[in-house]
């Protein structure tokens, strides 16, 4: 195969051909965080359909698209307390001809970077919060 490929001017398969591409990324979130995050992604990014969603496998299965539509199957491991592995694998027909649109996963990836960032802010912002008001204030040390 890698022979036709070199004879044919290629050293690496077009994406367009690729039928099951995938991304990796790891969030710094907690599971069930990251878990929020993808599924709010899948929606914001692509508008996907949302088909099966489970908490304990951290698997999510979604699609989206009318005439070719394209299936996205998400996994999520958690890898230390606050780190999440996420696999985004898109599941679509082989195409005859290479999509001018950016590539749903790359869009997704994105969006859950961005997304991620955003909630691991605000999770800072809410300890912080919860923070100063475990502290006593001076009323209660006077009494």
């Amino acid at each position: 195969m890698s022979f036709l490929l070199k004879w044919l001017g290629f050293e690496r398969a077009p994406q367009a051909f690729d039928v099951r591409p995938s991304r990796t990324i790891v969030l710094e979130l907690s599971a069930e965080a990251a878990f929020d995050v993808v599924l709010r992604a899948l929606d914001a990014a692509v508008g996907a359909q949302i088909e099966s969603a489970d908490r304990e496998r951290g698997t999510i299965d979604a699609t989206f698209g009318l005439i070719f539509s394209e299936r996205i199957a998400c996994s999520l491991r958690s890898l230390a307390p606050g780190s999440t592995e996420v696999v985004l694998e898109s599941r679509r027909r082989a195409a005859a001809r290479p999509t001018t649109d950016r590539d749903v996963l790359d869009r997704l990836t994105e969006y859950l970077t961005r997304d991620a960032a955003r909630e691991e802010e605000r999770n800072r912002e809410q300890l912080q919060r919860d923070g100063e008001n475990d502290e006593p204030d001076e009323r209660t040390i006077q009494q």
